[in-house]
C-alpha cells in the first residue's frame, strides 16, 4: 500500500507465511497485485498460496443440490451447512434455509481455512432417477466442476468419473426375454 511496515506487522506476515517457499510467496504476490487495488492482508496471500477453492456462500447454496432429483459436488462444509438447513428445506421455507445455509457455510469455511484445510469436493447422487439419468448428472456435474475449478481434469478421479459416466448402460438381467 506504498507505507513501510511496522515490526509487529512484518511479524505477523512472517509467522503467517514462513511454512511457504519465498518463491512461491513472491509469484503470489505478482497475482495479487495484479488484479487489485489494495495492499493485501497476509489471508489473501494464503488463499493464492492454498489454491483455495472454496465457492463463495452464493455460489455453494446455488449449486447445493436441494431435491432428490438433483445431483452435483459438495464440499465437507457444505455438507455440514446443508444439515443446519435441511429443517427448513423439509418445510418448504428456501429463504429461512438459504439464510441457515449461508451462515454455517461461512463458519465452517472459515473453521477449515484457519486449520489449513484445502476445498475437497465430493459427489452426491440424486435418488429420484433412473441409473441411465443418475449417470448422465454425474457426468453433467463432474464437467461443472471442472470447469469452474473444483475438480482437476486431468486427474484420474476425474478421467475415471467421465469414463463410466459415459459408458453405455449395461443390459440388466430383466431386460433378457
Amino acid at each position: 500500500g506504498g507505507k513501510p511496515l511496522k515490526a509487529d506487522q512484518l511479524d505477523l506476515w512472517i509467522s503467517q507465511l514462513e511454512r511457504h517457499n519465498l518463491e512461491n510467496i513472491y509469484n503470489a504476490l505478482n497475482k495479487y497485485v495484479a488484479v487489485n487495488k489494495f495492499a493485501p492482508a497476509p489471508s489473501d496471500i494464503l488463499d493464492i498460496l492454498m489454491g483455495d477453492k472454496y465457492p463463495t456462500p452464493e455460489e455453494a447454496w446455488n449449486r447445493l443440490p436441494k431435491g432428490e432429483n438433483d445431483g452435483g459436488y459438495l464440499s465437507e462444509q457444505m455438507r455440514e451447512a446443508w444439515g443446519a438447513c435441511m429443517d427448513s428445506l423439509d418445510r418448504g421455507d428456501m429463504v429461512g434455509a438459504r439464510m441457515a445455509f449461508i451462515e454455517s457455510y461461512k463458519k465452517n469455511v472459515e473453521r477449515a481455512r484457519l486449520s489449513g484445510e484445502k476445498a475437497e469436493f465430493f459427489y452426491s447422487s440424486p435418488t429420484g432417477l433412473t441409473i441411465d439419468q443418475r449417470m448422465e448428472v454425474k457426468h453433467q456435474k463432474t464437467l461443472e466442476a471442472v470447469a469452474i475449478g473444483w475438480l482437476e481434469r486431468d486427474s484420474t478421479f476425474v478421467r475415471q468419473i467421465l469414463a463410466i459416466t459415459s459408458e453405455k448402460p449395461a443390459i440388466a438381467l430383466e431386460d433378457l426375454t
